[in-house]
């Protein structure tokens, strides 16, 4: 088993850094999270959007999991899964408090 090690970053750094993040992932899950301006009847534009879809879902995980272990628990990251039925995909939108 190869031997990994965790470079703790200064808390300050890690901070500003988790703060672009959030900023980034709202605006990427406004841009992405929905199929409203994709044709719903060509399946590659619906097929690409589902991959990025997915990939904002993973990152948002991600993103939670960090701010988790950083204790900084003020920079997740809230979000409501939902299935968009005209399509039957994978959607990520925010409540009110959010983005």
């Amino acid at each position: 088993m190869p031997n990994i090690s965790f470079q703790i970053l200064e808390n300050g750094y890690i901070e500003s850094l988790i703060q672009v993040h959030k900023s980034v992932l709202i605006d990427k899950i406004k841009r992405y999270g929905s199929y409203v301006d994709v044709n719903i009847n060509n399946a590659s534009e619906l097929c690409e959007r589902e991959k990025i879809t997915n990939k904002y879902i993973w990152l948002w995980a991600y993103h939670n999991k960090v701010c988790e272990l950083y204790r900084l628990s003020e920079y997740q990251v809230q979000i409501i899964l939902g299935i968009d039925l005209r399509v039957m995909k994978s959607t990520i939108s925010f409540d009110d408090s959010e983005g």
